[in-house]
């Protein structure tokens, strides 16, 4: 991140439903690196949202077993 503040990261089913907030937190600007356990969930395509001071990036991610 460039800059720091308030990040969530968010993880979204096909159906837009939240399943997961890895992050809600203010952060220094920096390099991050995350783990995502989505063992419980299970094989399809999932939406993440990376929201930093009120600017959101969303892209989609694989999930297989």
């Amino acid at each position: 991140m460039p800059i720091g503040g308030q990040v969530q990261l968010r993880v979204y089913d096909i159906y837009a439903k939240e399943i997961a907030t890895i992050i809600n937190k203010a952060q220094d600007a920096g390099h991050y690196d995350i783990e995502f356990d989505g063992s419980d969930l299970p094989s399809g395509v999932y939406t993440y949202t990376l929201e930093v001071n009120g600017v959101t990036l969303s892209r989609s991610m694989v999930l297989v077993k």
